[in-house]
C-alpha cells in the first residue's frame, strides 16, 4: 500500500500551523494573558475572598 498521500497531508497541515503561529503567535499570546488575569481576579473575588471571611468569621 502506498501512503505517500498522508505524509503530504502532514506536511501541509504542519507548514499551515506554523504560518498561522507567525502570522498570529503575538496576539494569541496576549489574549491568552488577558484570559488568565481575568480568571485569576475572578477566582480571587469570588472563591477565596468568601471562603478565607467564611473561615475567619467560624473558627471565632
Amino acid at each position: 500500500m502506498n501512503f505517500s498521500f498522508l505524509s503530504r497531508s502532514w506536511h501541509n497541515i504542519r507548514s499551515k500551523r506554523k504560518t498561522l503561529l507567525a502570522k498570529h503567535g503575538k496576539r494569541a499570546f496576549w489574549i491568552w494573558i488577558t484570559y488568565q488575569a481575568i480568571k485569576g481576579t475572578l477566582t480571587t473575588s469570588l472563591i477565596w475572598v468568601p471562603l478565607i471571611l467564611a473561615t475567619c468569621h467560624f473558627t471565632k
